[in-house]
Parts: structure tokens; sequence; C-alpha cells
């Protein structure tokens, strides 16, 4: 099942065991151009993949364009489902095609939300597909 994990600071050399030390206080002096800020959404495969093509969509919109928190969580939302519903049905993200995006949009509108427990309105289903 795919997992979101949220970013967190980067542990002080102390806080690792010894043998990876050297390696965390190089990564706190790596300057980065556009850091995720903490608590970003970060997409893992079940077998702990990251899902890069998911986090950059997340990193252009929630770093690079500064959309809400609020934007950001329903993105993550959506990529969360959308790359849970491929794991699922064995499908590679790469090798998704329109059947398997009709196929998505089907099973929305014949059942009901896991979350909600409710059917997903019209307009979740578009945003969901659209996005």
């Amino acid at each position: 099942m795919v997992q979101i994990i949220r970013k967190a600071a980067l542990p002080v050399p102390s806080e690792v065991p010894e043998a990876l030390r050297a390696a965390a206080a190089l990564a706190a002096t790596i300057r980065l151009r556009e850091p995720r800020p903490k608590g970003f959404p970060l997409l893992f495969t079940a077998d702990l993949e990251l899902l890069e093509p998911a986090v950059a969509f997340l990193h252009e919109h929630g770093v690079q364009r500064a959309h809400t928190a609020d934007t950001l969580r329903t993105y993550a939302e959506i990529l969360y489902d959308w790359f849970d519903t491929l794991e699922q049905n064995r499908i590679g993200w790469s090798d998704a095609d329109a059947a398997d995006l009709i196929a998505y949009r089907n099973r929305m509108l014949t059942q009901a939300s896991a979350h909600t427990r409710r059917p997903y309105s019209i307009r979740t289903i578009n945003h969901r597909v659209r996005h």
C-alpha cells in the first residue's frame, strides 16, 4: 500500500547510530536551492521506494508555485489514491494508460469513498481525474 510520510527535520549526528554520524553531519551542510519544508508529504510505495513523479509534482506546486497547504494536501490525497490504485492493481505508474484512468474514474462512480463511506461527488471525481 502506498504511504505518505511527512518530511521531518534532519537528525543531528548524536541522534543516529555511530556508523551514520559522518553522513548526518554532511547532510546538514548541504544547501538546497528549494528545500522542502518540514511536514512536506513524501509518497512511497509499499516497498518504500520514493514515488518520484508524485513528489516532483507536489514540490512544483507546493514549493515553486507556493500553493497553500490545503491545496498541497488535496493534491497529495489525489496522488495517494491514484498511485495506491495502480499499486493494488499491480500497474507500474509508467505503464498506466487511458484505460487505467477510465477504470479509476469508474470505480469512483460505482463505489463509496473508503475514507468517508459516502459516494464520490462528480466534482471530486472530475478533480481527481483532471489532475
